[in-house]
């Protein structure tokens, strides 16, 4: 049986990949410098190479500096700096490799070194050269085309969907780091080789988690996990939601993409706070909104909890703690996070959780759907932002006894159609637009009946 399901295609997605990082580098370096300490004369051989493999990590980040922080194989490789930098760490590793070869024999610890210099070497060049027939995107000239295809798909941003043209099951990309940068290949699908992988165990397997279904139903993830025809079991949530919770949707809120929304957000927010005294998440789909909040909220009634000022484990103790804190939080917190009691009453989803733009994996998976003749937005972006709305909202109601109010400040959710699968997702509880409901639910030990 595997829990928390939704989350295996993304995870077989990095199992069936293959990638190297600065960091793996690094600690290479570091290592043969340490097997040298025993043996004599290893260190006058080995420092030189290792010293040359440091500065030419050192010279392609800085050339990855011009890069946005993540993006395709190509855009990295379309600036000569970069390209000569892989060239230059690509023949550092080879010359590392090369000159502990005499000395593999004298220590089982050389010998590891020479494989794992070896190995980076090998998925340096892979990734670095890869197969065009696979790369995963096509030349700038098409992303326009790919621009003005997908603008029209309903509720899509184009700016979101906007990516060069897939060409195959794989994607090429990296990603920068403060003081680092990641390499990886991905493919696109992962159900084959899940499929494949069932089959060879001829055993039953039991897929569960509370966010499977989109709309009532497991075409998603059936696809994804390679299934075909799968008996399934949608089973209710064993908390009285209709009891328990009240949806809270908020009038006259601008569109997301106005640079006002935010304030105008947590204008909205603050009479919620008033009412439940604090004890809230408040989730955002971007850092810099969270930003925002935290200026707006800072020396307010209520104690603030802002991710990024203190580890999350940290966060989450001081605010359960607080008894009527407030935390501002990113995608982190909408998963594998239980408060449950009374410290935790209300939950504010800022923006409904779409994919964010320039996400080289999920953009190309996006131009793959279209390819096989699919809707990139209705089978592939909205049913992942229904999974990911349902994981924030799930951090509402952890027990029999909690009670709370879920806001969805995003004015999609009723202004444009899709928004019916989003709230057909969801568990069945009681919807409200009146700030005065939020106020009585509040105010009372338990919601009266269901509100229309």
């Amino acid at each position: 049986m595997i829990d928390e399901a939704h989350q295996l295609p993304e995870l077989a997605a990095s199992f069936f990949g293959e990638g190297f990082g600065m960091r793996q580098i690094q600690e290479l370096g570091r290592d043969c410098l340490a097997e040298c300490k025993q043996t004599t004369g290893a260190t006058a051989v080995v420092q030189g190479p290792v010293r040359a493999l440091e500065q030419a990590l050192r010279e392609l980040r800085a050339a990855m500096e011009a890069l946005p922080p993540r993006g395709t194989r190509y855009r990295a490789l379309a600036l000569p700096a970069v390209t000569d930098g892989f060239d230059v760490l690509a023949d550092a590793l080879a010359a590392l490799e090369q000159a502990m070869e005499p000395l593999a024999e004298t220590s089982p610890g050389f010998e590891a070194c020479v494989a794992r210099a070896r190995d980076l070497g090998e998925r340096l060049q892979r990734w670095r050269d890869g197969d065009a027939a696979s790369d995963a995107f096509a030349e700038p000239a098409d992303e326009q085309a790919m621009v003005e295809a997908v603008a029209g798909e309903e509720g899509a941003d184009a700016e979101a969907l906007a990516a060069a043209a897939a060409r195959g099951g794989e994607v090429y990309w990296y990603e920068l780091s403060a003081r680092g940068f990641r390499c990886q290949r991905t493919p696109l699908d992962v159900s084959a080789p899940l499929r494949q992988h069932r089959e060879r165990s001829h055993a039953a397997w039991i897929f569960t988690s509370a966010t499977l279904a989109v709309g009532g139903g497991f075409t998603h993830i059936g696809r994804k996990l390679g299934l075909f025809d799968p008996q399934t079991l949608l089973e209710p949530s064993p908390f009285d939601w209709q009891r328990q919770a009240l949806c809270y949707l908020p009038r006259n809120l601008p569109e997301p993409s106005s640079r006002e929304f935010t304030a105008a957000m947590l204008a909205a927010v603050r009479p919620v706070l008033e009412a439940s005294g604090g004890r809230a998440f408040l989730l955002f789909a971007s850092h810099r909104a969270l930003r925002e909040a935290a200026a707006a909220l800072e020396g307010g009634p209520w104690p603030l909890f802002v991710q990024g000022s203190a580890p999350k484990v940290e966060l989450l103790r001081r605010f359960r703690e607080s008894g009527n804190g407030v935390l501002l939080g990113s995608a982190t917190f909408r998963e594998g996070v239980d408060v449950a009691g009374d410290a935790l009453s209300v939950v504010v989803i800022d923006k409904l959780p779409f994919a964010a733009p320039g996400d080289p994996v999920f953009e190309a998976r996006l131009e793959a759907v279209r390819r096989r003749g699919g809707n990139p937005f209705r089978d592939e972006q909205l049913p992942q932002a229904v999974i990911a709305l349902k994981q924030g909202v799930g951090r509402l109601i952890r027990s029999e006894t909690d009670r709370g109010v879920l806001v969805l400040c995003d004015p999609r959710i009723t202004g444009k159609p899709y928004g019916r699968v989003f709230m057909q997702s969801l568990p069945r509880f009681a919807v409200t637009r009146r700030i005065e409901d939020v106020q009585a639910f509040f105010a009372t030990a338990a919601p009266d009946a269901p509100l229309d």
